[in-house]
């Protein structure tokens, strides 16, 4: 009886071992058929990433996007020149299609698409160095996005996008191994910062005002003098030192008591 008991509990173990073979077997066997189906998909998608088609913007919503005419307008200006630059780009015409580009940078500061695209321009002239601040500005951009901080350009970003949105983890694994493979390490890239129009119109601003007290506080006042020290009255000198009008008949100037 005891020797029966064991031999029907060794064979459920021994079924039970059967079955976590066969589970492991199906397992192992799917793993192997997907692994290159999951290799070549994610080769393609470097190719997609890089790739300035994927930044195609739906044009024909922006007048739905806002009542404000000025707005609309401007998304407008975005749109053409965004557009225009990557028709340059994908033409080969790099100068005229970072032109276009930098002027949609300026147009839209929060919209990370310009900075990868003036990325890809720069890398087809080969000046992969600066295309890596570009690259950076750009994943800077995209986790911004993502995070929330752009509350009123982020839903636009969407709206007008015609396609998926990339996710920011994917993108910055991407864009590291791109530089990494060319021998840069993008922890010890600067992004490209651009100067705020605000800024730089305080800027220039102060310098002009500091021209203008220049101008006003030093220049005319010695440009008046001179000309009153070369023309003083007739029958009268002008004292170079205190500017003072003296007659011909004094010698000293009775201001400052300068000689004449």
């Amino acid at each position: 009886m005891n020797y029966r008991n064991a031999f029907f509990q060794f064979k459920r173990i021994f079924n039970k071992k059967i079955i976590r073979v066969k589970v492991v077997g199906i397992l192992s066997v799917t793993v192997l058929l997907i692994l290159p189906v999951t290799v070549q998909g994610a080769n393609g998608g470097y190719d997609d990433f890089f790739s300035y088609q994927r930044f195609a913007i739906n044009v024909d919503v922006i007048s739905k996007v806002s009542n404000n005419n000025r707005t609309r307008q401007s998304l407008r200006d975005f749109a053409k020149s965004f557009m225009d630059g990557i028709f340059y780009l994908s033409g080969g015409y790099t100068e005229k299609a970072k032109e276009e580009l930098f002027k949609a940078r300026r147009l839209w500061p929060e919209y990370f698409g310009p900075d990868f695209l003036i990325a890809l321009t720069l890398e087809q002239e080969g000046d992969l160095g600066t295309a890596a601040r570009f690259y950076k500005s750009y994943l800077q951009k995209l986790r911004n996005f993502h995070v929330g901080k752009y509350r009123i350009s982020g839903p636009i970003i969407i709206y007008l996008s015609k396609g998926e949105i990339e996710r920011y983890r994917d993108a910055e694994y991407l864009v590291e191994e791109h530089l990494r493979l060319n021998g840069i390490d993008i922890d010890k890239v600067r992004p490209a910062v651009m100067t705020p129009f605000f800024l730089l119109y305080a800027l220039l601003t102060g310098f002009f005002v500091v021209i203008y007290v220049l101008i006003v506080n030093m220049y005319l006042p010695y440009v008046r003098k001179r000309h009153k020290l070369k023309n003083p009255p007739e029958g009268y000198w002008v004292c170079a030192n205190c500017s003072a009008i003296m007659p011909d008949l004094a010698n000293e100037c009775t201001e400052c008591r300068r000689p004449r």
